[in-house]
């Protein structure tokens, strides 16, 4: 899908009103003097105004008085004599230029794969040149005949403030000498424009006399120039370094033409030394922007507005009636071609200037040239400038309309380049305004066929009254150019609009008249738009780009030629079709060569060394090719870096890796889990034993090859078994085969290595890594097993990342290793899972350490899936399969995961840890998990779960925290395991976070005995995987009593976040209080010690259906009441999974911590209806009262003497509310709810109970009611000071009628 605000932005700023500067040549000067630019240059990068008057935006005011606001505009800057358009031959040769230049630095670079360009962000970033070239070439068809949006819509006069003689003789002395711009001389541009008056002063080349002389006389002569004159003052700055980027200003100067035009002079002064804009300081930037932005605001949109509304009025008086439509039908050749003088003055508004027409006749300056089809006082060329200026200020509908006009009496005219014109704008304005891709299609369309049969100008349009049916001219250039920028708007829209199918369309059709360059461009363009399309058309889009390559060669743009090329290459590479390769290198290798590029012309000629199904003379002509580009760069001393040859063919993707290794990979999800993960464990098991020396296994026999441990060790070679084979039918020579490696620094010292076998010869090993070389000749169609070796010297990282060699003894080739990722083995068989669809990986990359023993680890009991804080039992099982005894066995694990009998290091403070880690380390959740009560005992020190314990039998087990992680390391230097030997430690696993999670356990253990020098160490990781599913959701609040110490009222929220299980809920547990269910009334006590009462009742046990919510309240007390509250509380809930209740249960629980204990009201109150769900009365005809039965709960926190208040209701028939009982804000009473007894004194309560109110209250119509008007009192008899009041929270009724009828019957 494209993207349509891009593409209606895009529109929209081609219709931006221009402003003609006109500056005095002493201003220019200066200005160039002291900035480096001229005046226009100086204004440009402002004209971008993004948010006019802040983010509100400007009103305007339309003709039709639509609501319309302009956010953003751009003003264009030009001088005079630059406006109009240059040759068509000027302008193919400066845009040829263009796209030499854009291309220039993107064709060499990597072309992206197919892919990249199907998920690209635009069409245009696979060709960003395309871009330049469309917008160069949108300038170069400025300032058209035919249409008016780049006609000037007011002039600006600078004059410096040094100026003697009066300030408006010198703005009126500058515009009767102003050099108006060629279509304006000829009558076809509207020379009444309005006039801005600026004064320049230099601040370091003025004086303060010049300012104060200047303001005075414009002030003198304000009333004669109107509000639109102004003094501005730049040049504050110093001379040393520029305020602004140099590209700030150089952004918006565009190229120079020869010739000139296209709003640019023939050529520009060279950028002085110390840059563009060297004296302006930051206030002198600030006030440029902010003149364009006054000047636009607050004169050039409101003058806009007027003159739209006066060329409004003018076309309506022209057009309205039946007598001015007949007219216009019958005489529309007379009026057309009658001209200026035919036509009735333009109405001026207040600030414009007088017209050149009216200081003499023009015919002069037209050097005889003939007069315009419109001229500017015609009704066509109003009309014409009446949509354009609503499209620059956003009035699309307005615009729109006058333009269907418009095109009627064009085509009637057969003014088919001005027709043409009109259903461009059109076809913008519906594009603009959202209407169906069908209208903008017909209007483009059209546009672009009228264009394209050379119906152009002035002259076309008279010639266009040939009889019909005769065959015309070729169509112009001109005509084609036109043609080309309909096409160009076209493919735009249509891809912001998802409508790539209509690009390719539109752009097909145009690349046929345009040239050389045009038409390769186009292609490009619609090969592109190919991909778009769903499903993408590869082989489509690489056609195209072969036809577009073929333009490109035609024109001499041999590097875009080449990049097609090499993007097609793309696409067909690895497809099979063998001929397209070999002659699109063939094609490439000859641009490259031509182009001097001997690197690519190299990597080119070897591609074509894989064409496998040619004859021997084309495979040896291939070879020479090869070699004759590599000698020649030789011969020019050209480095070429070693060539991917596809000869001889190779096995990079199975090499057989031989290797001895200090980490064990224990499974493959353990090699996948990310470094980020393994860096702190290890950091935690490995710490700093590892010590320089040599290993105590160096010297020894190699051991079978660890596939899932990238280790190796000092000394110990590594070797690969590489299969080759030459597919040719000529014979090969390969040299110096070899392995590229290179080995990083690390702790050890250099050993000896093995001797070199015989036909091979080792490298240097001066860079610590001794390399052997082969040698071999393959015969045509022979293939071989070679075992390329390499031996590091010392202790370090050694990476293997290609093969090289040297073919026939002239060509290098370096290919990389693509090694797949090691693969697991299938449970029970030991054989390997091949899996292809995994991506290959960039080569090997082993650590060099020592040989050491081998530890694994499994871990039984832990489910593919658990939900969020369920604890469960498991046994981490540990046995050694190497062949040597292990001893100082330390395991680290990540957050979750605990062994079950260990104890804590000195120093730990248990109070210290986080509640997840408290709950883990402690019995209370091993013993909840095997199916005990849990009472929230402290933790840390208890010993483990009771259902544990009896299994453990491993002593001085003990753990501490891993510095700056969650996870856990554990030590026990008394344990020894001799190889085969088992081991099974019991553990608890508690996952809080949802979503899928990795279990990872690191252990690491030596040599038993410690007799070996430097005590090297092995490591083993394991990562095990599970998912976690949602469980449940809490939220807390404690509230603490205000008379009774040490007593807490606690309200926990559950929400229960599975959509399939259920959950029961038992009572929640606070460490350092003890907790009791809710209970009692207004004769019965608190139950603030039934959790540690015989006689106590049982806990209660609350379910909780799937995706339901539920809030529990709980008694807490202090265990210690002596001492002083604490400034916050744990909060854990025990649950069990209702789903899976009896053997295998799934228990757990959820956790709040470091809930903050608040002080707390004497009284807590709910208010909800009796039963959930709303309230069925038969009907209120015949009974006209519903009694609606209410549940009022209590709760104390110390004894008082409690009064209810219930008041009025409030109707929610608007939409107030969601439905249901809830909270609900407090509102006006009305009469359809009636509570009978409003007050009621319910006598002293004790401290720390419940009470549940039943009330009820009447109501007379049924909907949704808010009961908003409810409130408590109490008082304490001898302590007044603690009497106080609360509102309680309202609650929503709803009351529905069980038969049918009106629904909402009652009281009005």
């Amino acid at each position: 899908m494209g993207d349509p605000a891009r593409a209606r932005a895009w529109l929209a700023d081609i219709w931006s009103p221009a402003v003609m500067v006109v500056a005095s040549p002493e201003t220019d000067a200066a200005c160039l003097a002291s900035t480096g630019l001229t005046v226009v240059e100086l204004l440009r990068p402002f004209g971008v105004i993004p948010h006019l008057n802040g983010t509100v935006g400007v009103p305007i005011r339309t003709a039709a008085e639509h609501p319309v606001r302009l956010h953003s505009w751009r003003l264009r800057f030009y001088a005079p004599q630059h406006m109009f358009q240059p040759s068509p031959a000027a302008a193919d040769a400066h845009l040829r230029g263009v796209l030499s230049a854009a291309a220039a630095a993107g064709v060499m670079s990597p072309v992206p794969d197919l892919d990249t360009l199907i998920h690209a962000g635009s069409v245009s970033e696979a060709a960003p040149w395309f871009e330049v070239y469309r917008t160069e070439f949108f300038r170069m068809m400025a300032f058209g005949e035919h249409e008016t949006m780049d006609h000037p819509v007011a002039c600006l006069l600078v004059v410096p403030s040094t100026h003697r003689g009066g300030m408006g003789a010198a703005f009126e002395e500058l515009y009767a000498r102003a050099p108006l711009p060629p279509l304006m001389r000829s009558g076809a541009m509207e020379s009444s424009l309005l006039r801005l008056h600026l004064v320049l002063h230099d601040a370091r080349a003025s004086s303060a006399e010049d300012l104060e002389r200047a303001e005075m006389e414009l002030r003198a002569v304000s009333s004669q120039l109107g509000s639109a004159c102004q003094i501005l003052t730049i040049n504050h700055g110093s001379e040393e370094t520029p305020v602004m980027d140099p590209r700030f200003w150089i952004s918006s100067m565009e190229e120079t033409l020869p010739g000139g035009g296209a709003g640019e002079p023939p050529s520009r002064t060279p950028t002085p030394a110390e840059g563009l804009g060297r004296r302006l300081a930051p206030r002198d930037v600030e006030a440029l922007g902010d003149y364009v932005r006054e000047a636009a605001v607050r004169v050039l949109i409101p003058h806009l507005e007027a003159r739209i509304r006066g060329l409004n009025a003018h076309v309506s008086d022209a057009r309205r009636g039946l007598r001015n439509q007949l007219k216009s039908l019958l005489w529309r050749g007379a009026s057309a071609g009658g001209g200026a003088a035919a036509a009735p003055a333009s109405p001026r508004l207040r600030g414009e200037g007088p017209s050149p027409r009216d200081q003499g006749d023009l015919s002069g300056a037209r050097g005889g040239a003939p007069p315009p089809l419109y001229p500017s006082g015609s009704l066509v060329h109003r009309m014409r400038s009446l949509a354009d200026l609503a499209l620059m200020l956003g009035d699309v509908d307005g615009a729109a309309s006058t333009l269907r006009l418009l095109a009627a009496d064009l085509k009637a005219d057969r003014a088919f380049r001005h027709y043409a014109g009109a259903q461009e704008a059109l076809g913008v304005c519906a594009a603009l305004s959202g209407a169906p891709s069908a209208e903008v299609n017909a209007c483009l369309r059209e546009a672009f066929y009228r264009h394209s049969q050379g119906g152009g100008g002035a002259a076309g349009a008279r010639s266009s009254s040939a009889a019909p049916g005769a065959p015309g001219p070729a169509p112009e250039r001109q005509g084609v150019r036109y043609a080309t920028r309909a096409a160009l708007m076209l493919t735009e829209y249509c891809r912001g609009a998802g409508l790539h199918g209509d690009a390719v369309w539109i752009l097909m059709k145009a690349h046929y008249r345009e040239d050389n360059t045009g038409a390769g461009l186009l292609l490009e363009q619609a090969a592109h738009s190919l991909l778009r399309l769903q499903p993408p058309r590869a082989r489509k889009f690489a056609f195209h780009l072969v036809l577009a390559g073929l333009r490109y060669g035609a024109c001499d743009q041999d590097g875009l030629a080449q990049r097609c090329y090499r993007q097609v290459l793309e696409v067909y590479r690895g497809k099979g079709w063998g001929l397209v390769e070999e002659h699109l290198h063939d094609v490439l290798g000859r641009y490259a060569r031509e182009l001097g590029d001997l690197a690519s012309a190299a990597r080119c000629h070897a591609a074509l060394l894989g064409a496998q199904r040619s004859g021997p003379g084309t495979q040896r002509s291939h070879l020479d090719q090869l070699y004759d580009a590599v000698r020649l760069a030789a011969a020019k001393e050209v480095a070429l870096p070693p060539l991917e040859l596809p000869l001889p063919e190779m096995d990079l993707e199975r090499p057989g890796l031989v290797f001895q290794g200090q980490t064990w990979y224990g499974n493959a999800a353990a090699r996948q889990a990310p470094a980020e993960l393994w860096r702190p464990l290890e950091r935690a098991v490995v710490g700093d034993v590892r010590e320089a020396g040599p290993s105590w296994l160096d010297g020894a026999a190699p051991q079978r090859a660890q596939r899932r441990v990238p280790v190796c060790c000092v000394g110990e070679p590594v070797s690969i078994d590489l299969r080759i084979s030459n597919p040719l039918s000529v014979d090969l020579e390969v040299s110096r085969l070899r392995l590229v490696c290179r080995l990083e620094a690390g702790a050890g010292a250099a050993s000896s290595a093995p001797g070199a076998t015989s036909g091979s010869r080792p490298t240097d090993v001066a860079d610590g890594v001794e390399v052997w070389e082969e040698r071999l000749r393959l015969r045509a169609g022979e293939a071989t097993v070679v075992c390329l070796r390499a031996a590091p010297r010392r202790r370090g990282t050694l990476h293997l990342d290609a093969v090289a060699w040297t073919l026939d003894g002239a060509a290098d080739g370096l290919r990389p290793l693509a090694v797949r990722q090691p693969l697991p083995l299938k449970p029970g068989t030991g054989a390997v899972c091949i899996d292809a669809a995994r991506p290959p990986a960039a080569g090997f990359r082993l650590e060099v350490g020592p040989a050491l023993p081998c530890l694994e680890l499994a871990l039984e009991g832990l489910s593919p899936t658990c939900l969020a804080g369920q604890v469960a039992l498991a046994t981490l099982r540990l046995r050694n399969a190497g062949g040597v005894p292990l001893a100082g066995l330390r395991l680290a694990g990540g957050a979750g995961w605990h062994l079950a009998g260990a104890v804590p290091a000195p120093g730990i403070d248990g109070h210290a840890l986080s509640l997840g880690q408290r709950l883990l380390v402690s019995s209370e959740a091993g013993d909840w998990a095997a199916g005990g009560v849990t009472e929230g005992a402290e933790p840390v020190q208890a010993p483990g779960p009771p259902a544990l314990r009896g299994q453990f039998a491993l002593k001085n087990l003990a753990w501490t925290l891993v510095p700056g992680t969650p996870a856990r390391l554990y030590s026990a230097p008394e344990v020894q395991l001799a190889p085969g030997e088992e081991l099974s430690l019991p553990c608890v696993i508690r996952l809080t976070r949802p979503g899928p999670r990795l279990l990872c356990i690191a252990a690491s253990y030596r040599v038993a005995g410690g007799a070996v020098q430097g005590a090297a160490q092995r490591s083993t990781r394991c990562a095990f995987e599970t998912v976690v599913q949602p469980s449940l959701q809490l939220s807390a609040a404690v509230a603490a009593g205000t008379c009774e110490p040490g007593a807490a009222l606690l309200q926990l929220g559950v929400v229960n976040l599975q959509g399939l299980e259920a959950f029961e809920l038992h009572r929640p547990r606070c460490p350092g209080w003890t907790s009791s269910d809710m209970g009692g009334g207004l004769e019965g006590g608190a139950h603030g010690d039934a959790g540690d009462s015989p006689a106590a009742p049982p806990p209660r046990v609350d379910e909780l259906a799937a995706g339901g919510a539920v809030t529990r309240h709980a008694w807490l007390r202090r265990r210690d009441p002596a001492r002083p509250l604490p400034a916050d509380c744990d909060v854990v809930l025990p649950w069990l999974a209702a789903k899976r209740a009896g053997a295998g249960a799934r228990r757990g629980l959820s956790a709040v911590p470091r809930q903050l204990v608040r002080p707390g009201p004497r009284i807590h109150a709910l208010l909800a209806p009796a039963a959930p769900g709303p309230v069925t009365h038969p009907g209120f005809q015949e009974q006209p009262l519903c009694r609606v039965p209410l549940v009022l709960r209590l709760w104390t926190t110390a004894p008082a003497h409690v009064v209810v208040e219930l008041g009025g209701a409030a109707d929610e028939a608007e939409g107030a509310g969601q439905g249901g009982s809830g909270t609900a804000a407090p509102a006006a009473p009305l009469a359809h709810v009636w509570a009978g007894r409003t007050r009621r004194a319910l006598g002293t309560l004790r401290a720390c109970s419940e009470l549940e109110l039943e009330l009820e209250v009447l109501v007379s119509r049924p909907g949704r009611h808010a009961l908003a008007d409810v409130s408590l009192a109490w008082g304490q008899p001898g302590a007044r000071q603690l009497d106080g009041s609360r509102p309680v929270p309202g609650c929503l009724i709803e009351v529905v009628e069980a038969g049918p009828g009106p629904g909402r019957q009652g009281l009005q």
